[in-house]
């Protein structure tokens, strides 16, 4: 499978060329994407690792790396985490899965029944009151709020209870999310929008990348079954700045 819009993706995300981007061992890196962002973000990719921080972290950090360079195994632990940022750590989102969906589906692809193609401005009630169904944490990591997205409900009895959008990061990728309401997960809704998003990506021949936590696993499983791959895992930490008390 030809992963080069993937690794394009990603390279231009960290700022560096992306023949560089399947480097072996540990890089420091200042921000590009994530400009503007107070902390880090941990990348591992088998034993390709990328720490993208602020530019006057830069020198720093690379001096504790240099002196215990962190595996693929150690680098989300909370005691290296912990060495290389102390008590400046204010807020640890991760480890969140990073995947990946590749397919030429053709024709006899089509966008299951239930779900419908929504528009941002005439449903915007709805897809309020959606964001309001008791789990304020679950729909900001979702990201399916998003302007410029292409969105996908699922309605049972009259109501909005799954909401799957994507948003194209680049002219060959497009970046999903999902949501789901709490009182309706478990019941398929969800993974209905997310494949109706991968159908219409698919059909553009666009790739779609895929975000979640490890710890959701419904969304993990919603990924899997419908043949999405792991292509890496992070780790974002919020800091306190370094004058903090």
């Amino acid at each position: 499978m030809n992963l080069t819009h993937i690794t394009t993706y990603w390279a231009n995300f960290f700022g560096i060329p992306p023949t560089a981007f399947h480097q072996m061992g540990c890089r420091v890196l200042p921000h590009r994407q994530l400009a503007g962002f107070q902390g880090a973000w941990l990348y591992r990719r088998d034993n390709n690792i990328i720490l993208s921080v602020p530019k006057e972290e830069v020198f720093s950090l690379q001096k504790l790396v240099d002196k215990h360079p962190p595996t693929n195994k150690t680098l989300f632990s909370s005691t290296y985490i912990e060495y290389l940022f102390g008590s400046r750590v204010s807020k640890l989102i991760g480890p969140a899965f990073q995947g990946y969906y590749q397919a030429n589906l053709g024709k006899s692809a089509s966008i299951p029944d239930p779900v419908l193609r929504l528009d941002l401005e005439q449903h915007h009630e709805t897809i309020e009151t959606l964001s309001q169904s008791g789990d304020p944490i679950g729909w900001d990591h979702s990201g399916v709020f998003k302007k410029d997205s292409i969105l996908y409900g699922y309605q049972y009895q009259g109501k909005l209870c799954a909401l799957a959008n994507y948003r194209m990061v680049a002219d060959h990728i497009g970046f999903i999310g999902v949501y789901t309401h709490p009182e309706f997960r478990g019941r398929g809704f969800g993974r209905a929008t997310v494949e109706a998003a991968l159908v219409d990506l698919s059909r553009q021949g666009k790739t779609a990348l895929y975000q979640t936590l490890h710890t959701n696993v419904a969304s993990i499983s919603i990924a899997r079954r419908l043949g999405i791959q792991e292509f890496a895992s992070h780790v974002a930490v919020r800091l306190k700045p370094k004058n903090s008390s």
